[in-house]
């Protein structure tokens, strides 16, 4: 009788893509809220405590972004998983809103680092 320990059943890789959007999901929600604060606090010249956090975050996934090519490297996870359709699989959103991810916050992370910048500049 052969042992369950070490075999991927399909459930087991069913419950991985679980949660692999779960996580995807979660950094998309810190990711969006980040951009939102960086533009926020750019457009209104208020930092808080917060500001440096949501930099961090948003300028690290912008790297992954760009240097994955536009691709999420979780997308190829869920896809070498046996994910249908790995393009939005990974997250949990309407497919509308996650084929527009970086056309709907790009142009806020910019205008919001921007923003920074210019009054950091002028502050002085």
């Amino acid at each position: 009788m052969p042992s369950e320990l070490g075999r991927d059943t399909g459930q087991d890789v069913e419950r991985a893509i679980v949660a692999i959007k779960a996580v995807h999901s979660g950094i998309f929600l810190l990711n969006a809220t980040s951009v939102l604060h960086i533009f926020w606090v750019g457009a209104l010249n208020r930092r808080s405590r917060w500001t440096r956090v949501a930099l961090v975050a948003a300028l690290t996934e912008s790297i992954v972004f760009v240097a994955n090519r536009g691709r999420c490297p979780l997308t190829q996870l869920v896809e070498a998983m046996g994910a249908e359709n790995g393009r939005v699989s990974d997250i949990f959103l309407p497919r509308w809103l996650a084929d527009r991810i970086p056309q709907l916050f790009g142009p806020p992370l910019v205008v919001g680092l921007l923003a920074l910048a210019y009054h950091r500049e002028f502050a002085r």
